[in-house]
């Protein structure tokens, strides 16, 4: 058996308890499904060393499909289920992949030839079969996730047994969960905030897990707090933006203990307004795709950019408050490397074998702090200026709910700009005002854009390509150059 097949199937029956909105599982009724879902995937072909896409939402389906593909010793790739299907198909050929487990009725693909499961996620074969050119997995792979890859097609993380389950006792360890929590996930399965925080780690401590596939809008986290009870709830930024939006009852959220959040900072004002509704602080986890779970912070403060400390078996390398660096981490959880990019995870490995991020941070007391990343970076005449940091700022302005700062290249020039979601309440005058109070003169965006609502990925970062087609600033270079 692999390692993470024989951690299932010795705590499967412990007294974890998978839920939906369909259906519970728990104890022998949960191993019976996963049992039956088995002998379905090997009448597909599926067995040890098939490698099987999974592109869903969460659901009880997806976790049992899962844990079937690993008691086969198959490597399951977790798939964002937001990815196309022509995006799909190219990585089924950059991996290799060779059956895809999907939703009967989430997308009309059925002309392939699809063998439908009674338990688990239906499942279709990849032309991949037949390909002789497939990159090799690394011996000790047993599960592979996806970060975005540079040339547009998403790097294939290649994860061992052992780093799987490393990640999940460290987050065990360091955050406190147990037997009695119960955990409330918005966040996608085959995302790392969901795949590290609930899903193995609810199994090692016997919890209830319920996963969630609706959109995290205020009415359905506050419908589900109150038939699921949570002690934990997790997910993106969009969930707390919305519960600081809404009016919620203080009291169906008297069970909760903790809120987690990652991907994306949080503003000053929704953390406030969540701590002041529901009576608890939330906490950021700070994640990796290729390293697993950094740090966690038990919430204390708000608004600075602390991240917290190091989890169990985490070394972390930054700069100092007055001169941040880049983040560079080493974990017991690393990836091995990418499947489909040869020698890139490795050049991002400096001498002592720590990952070094895009994050530019600073330890101060052991505690990790934030200053944006490399990446946010927009040089402006010469100054460099943190595109986060300026989007801080404009939400420190009470009119101001969501906020993008971006870099626009006009000829020769760049110019700082700003988008807002509308607010007719003040003008871009006054918003410059308020802003010398804040940042320094040339941090203030020259050009200010009112939109109804600033595009943002799945996981809630900024969709920097579907804003500039918002603001009708694609071929805005093109058109300034043909003028000339």
């Amino acid at each position: 058996m692999t390692i993470l097949s024989s951690i299932f199937d010795k705590y499967i029956t412990a007294g974890f308890t998978i839920s939906d909105r369909r259906q519970e599982l728990s104890g022998k009724a949960l191993r019976d499904i996963v049992d039956g879902i088995v002998n379905e995937y090997s009448t597909c072909g599926i067995g040890a060393g098939s490698r099987v896409g999974i592109w869903s939402r969460n659901s009880v389906s997806y976790v049992v499909s899962y844990l079937a593909l690993l008691k086969l010793q198959a490597v399951p790739f977790l798939l964002d289920h937001e990815l196309t299907w022509m995006e799909l198909k190219v990585l089924f050929r950059s991996c290799g992949i060779q059956f895809l487990l999907h939703e009967s009725d989430m997308h009309n693909i059925t002309c392939l030839g699809v063998s439908f499961s009674q338990n688990g996620l239906d499942v279709i074969g990849t032309d991949c079969k037949t390909w002789e050119d497939s990159p090799d997995l690394h011996p000790s792979t047993e599960v592979c996730r996806f970060t975005s890859g540079t040339s547009g097609v998403p790097n294939c993380i290649e994860f061992s047994g052992s780093a799987v389950v490393n990640a999940a006792e460290g987050w065990c360890a360091g955050t406190g969960l147990n037997r009695s929590d119960r955990i409330l996930c918005y966040a996608s399965l085959s995302n790392g905030l969901a795949f590290n925080t609930s899903l193995l780690p609810a199994v090692l401590k016997g919890c209830r897990l319920h996963v969630s596939s609706a959109l995290p809008t205020a009415r359905s986290v506050e419908h589900n707090v109150r038939m699921r009870q949570p002690t934990w709830i997790v997910g993106f930024p969009a969930l707390f933006d919305s519960l600081a939006r809404s009016a919620i009852d203080p009291y169906a959220f008297r069970t909760v203990k903790r809120l987690v959040s990652s991907s994306a900072p949080l503003s000053v004002k929704t953390s406030q307004r969540v701590l002041d509704v529901v009576g608890v602080g939330i906490s950021n986890y700070y994640g990796i795709a290729e390293a697993g779970p950094v740090t966690f912070s038990f919430p204390h403060s708000i608004g600075n950019g602390d991240l917290g400390k190091s989890l169990p078996g985490v070394s972390i390398k930054a700069g100092s408050l007055t001169n941040p660096s880049r983040v560079a981490v080493k974990t017991n959880s690393m990836g091995t490397r990418y499947l489909n990019a040869p020698g890139l995870f490795e050049s991002r490995l400096d001498a002592s074998g720590h990952f070094v991020t895009e994050d530019m941070g600073a330890l101060d007391g052991g505690r990790l702090i934030l200053h944006g990343r490399r990446t946010d970076v927009i040089n402006v005449g010469g100054r460099k200026i943190s595109a986060s940091e300026v989007e801080a700022a404009l939400l420190a302005i009470p009119e101001i709910t969501e906020s993008a700062v971006f870099g626009l290249e006009v000829g020769d020039d760049i110019s700082l700009c700003a988008a807002i979601t509308d607010p007719v309440a003040i003008t871009d005058a006054e918003i410059r005002s308020r802003l010398q109070d804040l940042i320094a003169p040339y941090k203030i965006p020259s050009r200010i854009f009112r939109t109804t609502k600033i595009p943002r990925t799945s996981t809630g970062k900024l969709n920097r390509a579907a804003l500039f087609w918002t603001l009708d600033l694609v071929d805005t270079e093109r058109k300034h150059n043909e003028s000339q």
